[in-house]
């Protein structure tokens, strides 16, 4: 949807109604809506679905910071039998008195028939011992077999799949040198050549002879502040199984921040993809692609850098949809205690405004926590896209003192919110119990259907504990429609392709890309909730190249193939 350019200021108007905020009482939700009660749900199926993965964070009593930031992990077809496997992203041990445990690594989990999931690491070529943070996982090479890059503490790994159940480092021989604190990753086509490129957040420059105090005068996990920022990392897929470092020429080296979250597509309505990145206690940056190569840094002259108050925030994850439904791409950043999670609502031409406080974001129960992995899943099937964010402190709390668990200071629940319609959320976690009210320190969120019915299941990665998988049958009994969007030339999927839904249930857009939440990479597939609408009238397609189709359907209930050159060509807008 193209609409008329405007410059964009940074939203101070809600400064008033914020301050304001902090006093009425229907602000802080004294008197707040009642929370959805309804049965169904995310249901825990982790022990019947075989998973055992517990994340090591390599905790030794020296708190050091990379051992409460990660970690995450991703959903993948890896072998291509046509169901989502997992990749857990691990830690290790870091400490000069404890050597490194090289048993220590990442795990690849083969999904079986039944929904039963097998841990095949040993073989597989995954099995790195690395400071492991985050996973963005695509087809790198377009050989139809998807490729695995693993963010680290240090020394960035990229594998190559060899399309026989086994994966081979090329790291070096691929040209990626990034050996800074990694997180976050995506990979996109910012040149439009038909080869993805990679985007890499970093975080900040450890130092461990700085040390870290709580109120109390016990050791703590340092912040951000204490140690100095690193510029991002941009490689530019050569095509013949090589990257070039193009960090310092594209633009994107020119800023040191703390990135965290990092989500790829055209915010400004050009038909180039654009880069948004979540900062940590820092304006957050949105690239705009200016069609050579170069990058021009955006985010405060559109309205996406600051809160409505002007304040930097501690963005960790990012989710983004569509969730007012008027064709342009929402984005959700979680945060620290304290902050609400903000909702940027995209008004066109990648022009943003703080809507935090009206889509429900800012009660009182919601900013006592604090945000990392996120996501949109119209969890219930009724064409609304939902919330759902993992929680977990980053400094202890006194009230949740555990002698002998080193995580339970840190450990929060996590919470689900139930779109309502015009970027509007309603606090769910009664209905969603059983993902909301254990307490973990969570971070990396994965979502994916990996039963294949529909709608979305969620994976949940912890800090220094056991992994959860849980299946979602909040929408059983209503309709959907799910889309594979193939490049046939390419031999992949076409990421940053977005598609429109028409049904009698409303007009729903969805952008194709597996790279948001927070270290995690994604279901590869598109779904759209009809609730009780039976069929679909139409579906349009823009692919990343800039080319437009019409599709016609009325199967509902499965998911459909669609090949760019095999729908009706549309010209305009």
């Amino acid at each position: 949807m193209m609409h008329k350019r405007r410059s964009y200021k940074p939203i101070y108007v809600g400064l008033l109604f914020s301050i304001l905020c902090l006093w009425v009482s229907s602000c802080d939700r004294s008197n707040p809506e009642p929370e959805v009660q309804e049965t169904g749900g995310l249901v825990d199926v982790t022990a019947a679905s075989g998973i055992t993965f517990t994340h090591m964070a390599g905790v030794d009593g020296s708190y050091y910071m990379p051992e409460y930031m990660g970690p995450g992990s991703a959903f993948f077809d890896y072998d291509n039998d046509g169901d989502q496997d997992i990749l857990f992203v691990n830690g290790a041990w870091h400490s000069e008195t404890r050597p490194m445990d090289k048993s220590t690594t990442n795990q690849l989990w083969r999904q079986e028939p039944g929904g039963k999931f097998v841990n095949v690491t040993a073989g597989s070529g995954l099995a790195d011992s690395g400071f492991g943070m985050g996973a963005a996982v695509a087809d790198i090479d377009n050989d139809g077999d998807l490729d695995v890059y693993i963010s680290n503490l240090s020394a960035d790994q990229l594998y190559r799949n060899n399309g026989d159940g086994t994966f081979t480092n090329i790291t070096k021989q691929a040209g990626i040198d990034n050996d800074e604190w990694g997180c976050s990753a995506a990979f996109f086509d910012y040149d439009r050549d038909g080869f993805l490129d990679l985007y890499v957040t970093n975080y900040v420059r450890m130092d461990r002879s700085v040390k870290c105090f709580d109120a109390g005068g016990r050791p703590e996990y340092c912040g951000p502040d204490s140690y100095p920022g690193v510029a991002d990392c941009l490689y530019r897929n050569n095509g013949d199984g090589t990257f070039t470092d193009v960090s310092a020429s594209s633009g994107i080296g020119a800023r040191v921040k703390r990135g965290l979250g990092v989500v790829a597509a055209d915010f400004s309505g050009d038909g180039w993809i654009d880069i948004y990145v979540a900062n940590d206690g820092e304006e957050n940056l949105l690239w705009i692609n200016q069609q050579d190569g170069r990058f021009r840094e955006e985010a405060m002259l559109r309205g996406a850098a600051l809160n409505e108050v002007g304040q930097a925030e501690a963005g960790m994850g990012i989710a983004i949809g569509d969730v007012d439904h008027n064709g342009e791409f929402d984005l959700l950043v979680t945060h620290l205690d304290g902050e609400s999670n903000t909702l940027y609502m995209n008004e066109g031409a990648g022009g943003f405004r703080d809507d935090s406080q009206a889509a429900g974001m800012g009660a009182l129960k919601l900013v006592k926590m604090t945000g990392f992995g996120v996501g949109f899943p119209d969890l219930d099937l009724d064409g609304q896209f939902d919330v759902v964010i993992g929680n977990g402190r980053v400094k202890r709390s006194y009230a949740q003192q555990a002698e002998d668990d080193h995580w339970a200071p840190y450990d929060e629940p996590n919470l689900v919110m139930l779109g309502q319609g015009n970027g509007r959320f309603l606090d769910a976690s009664n209905r969603f119990a059983a993902f909301c009210e254990p307490r973990a320190t969570t971070r990396g969120l994965a979502f994916a259907d990996y039963d294949n019915d529909g709608d979305l299941d969620v994976l949940v990665n912890n800090a220094g504990t056991a992994a959860r998988l849980y299946r979602n049958e909040a929408g059983n009994g209503k309709n959907w429609i799910g889309l594979k969007m193939i490049d046939p030339r390419l031999k992949r999927a076409d990421i940053g392709a977005r598609a429109a839904v028409y049904s009698a249930a409303g007009t729903q857009h969805l952008l194709l890309t597996p790279f948001y939440s927070y270290l995690c990479s994604n279901d590869l597939r598109l779904r759209a909730g009809l609730g009780h609408v039976a069929e679909v009238d139409s579906l349009i397609v823009d692919w990343s190249n800039g080319s437009r189709e019409k599709f016609t359907t009325t199967v509902v209930n499965r998911y459909l193939t669609l090949e760019r050159g095999s729908g009706r060509t549309i010209t305009g807008k």
